[in-house]
């Protein structure tokens, strides 16, 4: 019989953004060996393809950032925050933040009128980085370009929280 593990490790990243092998084994016999690794040719292949299609969607995205993403994240980019190390438009496990802190896990959202039509989208995006170990935080594309400062005092304070949290 085979018997096959496999680890689910979307989240775990190497040094420059690569992913991580899934962890599998294989606990068969020889003669199911074939089969196991054509299996896994093919979970990797697709796992491969799936992250390039992200990859390519997340350099979409910076590309065409909008007006409230720039004034965020002129404010965010070169540890101007709290000292912590924002990236923007990354790909988190199987969606693309806005705005991404690895330590402490935090991602920041910009929200803009499509919000009302996706709202459900959004929730199960939120559990599920949450789920991850992610702080979610929203706010409206108008609080930013109106209100910058407000924003970035509700960004520090809860990465004092998360801080305060770890220690």
């Amino acid at each position: 019989s085979l018997r096959l593990r496999c680890e689910n490790r979307d989240g775990l990243m190497r040094a420059g953004g690569r992913p991580r092998p899934p962890v599998v084994e294989h606990h068969g016999s020889s003669d199911t060996l074939p089969l196991f690794c054509t299996l896994l040719v093919a979970m990797n292949a697709r796992a491969i393809a799936d992250r390039r299609l992200m990859t390519m969607r997340a350099r979409s995205l910076r590309r065409d950032s909008t007006d409230a993403e720039k004034r965020l994240w002129s404010a965010l980019r070169d540890r101007r925050l709290e000292g912590i190390r924002f990236r923007r438009q990354v790909v988190v496990c199987r969606y693309v933040a806005d705005f991404c802190s690895a330590n402490p896990k935090l991602i920041i959202e910009l929200d803009g009128i499509q919000y009302e039509d996706q709202r459900s989208y959004d929730e199960a995006r939120t559990r599920y980085l949450a789920a991850q170990g992610y702080l979610v935080l929203r706010f409206w594309n108008g609080d930013v370009l109106a209100h910058l400062g407000d924003v970035l005092n509700a960004i520090a304070e809860e990465i004092r929280k998360a801080s305060a949290r770890s220690e």
